[in-house]
């Protein structure tokens, strides 16, 4: 066997082997993660943040490739189509989590006000999406249910 080769193939087992050790030195150490990356589809990703109790207190979901852990919402990410969308929102906020529907607005984007979840969705082109947001109102999370949700804009 030559030398490239057997770089590759000591490589290709000793990598896996690496990560998983690092893995199991940190989950003890420091904990559960307050936050995880999902492909939910082939090159759209959903990253989840939880509250210290373990439900899900946001979700990010965005067509665009994983930066250093962090799902970044980017002008040049590709944008998801408008069934495509739907069909990741019901998955993880199906109607029945939801509540009953609150009021929905339109801008840059549509907004959807259930009773214990919002939705934010950014408007790309014709049929499409830029990314969306899920917002659980969830006392855990810092929201209680009956609370309005308390947007943070940047300026």
């Amino acid at each position: 066997m030559n030398t490239p080769r057997l770089f590759i193939f000591l490589l290709l087992i000793f990598l896996p082997v690496s990560g998983v050790f690092a893995q199991t030195k940190i989950d003890p150490k420091y904990g559960k993660p307050v936050a995880q990356i999902f492909e939910v589809r082939p090159e759209i990703a959903a990253e989840v943040s939880f509250a210290k109790t373990g439900e899900v207190c946001d979700v990010l979901i965005v067509s665009h490739p994983v930066l250093f852990g962090r799902v970044l919402p980017g002008d040049d990410a590709e944008p998801i189509k408008d069934d495509v969308m739907d069909e990741i929102l019901a998955e993880l906020a199906p109607l029945e989590t939801r509540g009953y529907f609150v009021i929905g607005t339109y801008r840059s984007g549509l907004l959807e006000r259930y009773r214990n979840v919002t939705i934010y969705r950014a408007r790309g082109d014709k049929d499409t999406w830029k990314y969306a947001q899920i917002t659980w109102q969830i006392t855990p999370c810092g929201r209680a249910s009956n609370e309005p949700l308390k947007l943070k804009i940047s300026k």
